[in-house]
């Protein structure tokens, strides 16, 4: 649980700090932007990442409220939705984390099997560049458009949640995250 507080901490806790402690900034010079950076996890979900797409999540819900509210101060609230990038290590820092947790022996296999695909991540990664002009271009856009995503499975996976039904959806991260070769495995 100190682990899990942690990252609520620093992902949830930290941004509503942030946003406090500016809100009355933008309030006194009649208005800004805020930014906040987030995860394509915080619309989509992967397996044995709950507790950090339970904090983008969050990020995200709270980003959306506040546009509603702030916008009464001439304040926007905007979200940058990178993907997956080689510079965070994100999978290999995932699977060195994973060493140090039990994990009960009946679970073990799916989560091997888990494991090794997200070292096989079927995307090309985003770049700091995709990333930084997504920020840019949020920063700078008067308009009441709430997200921007960046990188090819942040793109994706952003078509497949707000155009496809929750049935296609689910069946496509399915696929996309080897899940249905576990299903098929064991015969699910």
């Amino acid at each position: 649980m100190d682990a899990i507080r942690g990252v609520f901490e620093t992902n949830v806790f930290g941004t509503m700090n942030v946003i406090q402690a500016i809100t009355p900034y933008f309030r006194g010079q009649g208005g800004g932007s805020i930014v906040n950076v987030t995860s394509n996890m915080g619309f989509a979900s992967n397996p044995l990442l709950a507790v950090y797409v339970a904090t983008k999540h969050a990020v995200e819900g709270l980003s959306e409220s506040l546009t509603y509210e702030l916008e009464s101060q001439n304040i926007a609230v905007k979200l940058v939705e990178p993907g997956a990038m080689r510079t965070t290590s994100f999978a290999s820092n995932t699977m060195s984390a994973s060493r140090d947790m039990s994990v009960p022996e009946s679970y073990r296999p799916y989560f091997d099997h888990m494991m090794q695909s997200m070292m096989n991540y079927p995307f090309a990664y985003a770049d700091e560049n995709q990333v930084a002009e997504q920020i840019y271009a949020a920063a700078s856009d008067k308009s009441d458009r709430l997200r921007y995503v960046a990188g090819p499975d942040a793109e994706e996976t952003a078509r497949l949640r707000w155009t496809a039904s929750e049935n296609t959806y689910m069946a496509a991260m399915r696929q996309l995250l080897g899940q249905t070769a576990w299903r098929s495995k064991q015969g699910i």
